[in-house]
């Protein structure tokens, strides 16, 4: 399987930064920078920042795919975004369902919550969720202007660039990952995607 790419810039408008095994990533919104999951730690991402010459405190928005420490572990670095996540997943930040036996999420102060296919405008930039279970209940993508998918650990992405399920051991729900993903195959939701962007296989981009 792919690795985590490097943090480095993926086009004009994206940008990678890799947290050891994990990446999340930046969308330059001219207005706003918008951050898309946050990685193992703070440190992680204000380097990254650093790195690619960005300023953290122009973050306007961060979108959560889900919970788990690893996408949420820089989030202290952001005190003054918007934080947003899906609707079915404020039961793993609320300790009311474990993500694996007497395991919890860590809790997220401040957040908002959306609705499955609902949209966000920021400038002219549109966000999009859509609900992905398996990974864990609440899992989703973003989709950004109907060209880019942000896909958290909804997919992975194989050596030959296909279009899979996530692992079976960090799965809640491994039968509803595989259901997922056969449906967004089905429904067609990554035939007009030029950008992929996954958070532990790298980037799949169009022709």
């Amino acid at each position: 399987m792919f690795m985590p790419i490097g943090t480095k810039k993926i086009d004009d408008n994206l940008y990678a930064i890799r947290s050891l095994f994990v990446n999340s990533y930046i969308y330059d919104a001219k207005e706003s920078l918008i951050v898309f999951d946050t990685g193992l730690s703070s440190i992680f991402m204000s380097f990254g920042f650093k790195k690619l010459g960005l300023d953290y405190n122009k973050v306007s928005h961060v979108f959560l795919t889900h919970s788990d420490f690893d996408h949420t572990g820089g989030l202290k670095l952001f005190k003054k975004s918007n934080i947003y996540l899906s609707k079915k997943e404020e039961p793993m930040i609320t300790k009311q369902i474990p993500r694996r036996l007497f395991i919890y999420n860590k809790k997220i102060k401040k957040y908002n919550l959306m609705e499955n296919l609902e949209n966000i405008k920021i400038g002219d930039t549109n966000i999009k969720i859509m609900s992905t279970p398996g990974h864990t209940i609440g899992s989703a993508i973003y989709i950004i202007n109907d060209k880019m998918i942000i896909s958290g650990d909804t997919i992975s992405i194989s050596r030959k660039g296909e279009i899979s399920n996530f692992g079976f051991l960090q799965n809640m729900s491994h039968k509803e990952n595989i259901e997922i993903v056969k449906k967004l195959k089905n429904d067609r939701i990554f035939e007009n995607i030029n950008t992929i962007a996954t958070g532990h296989h790298g980037i799949l981009k169009g022709s």
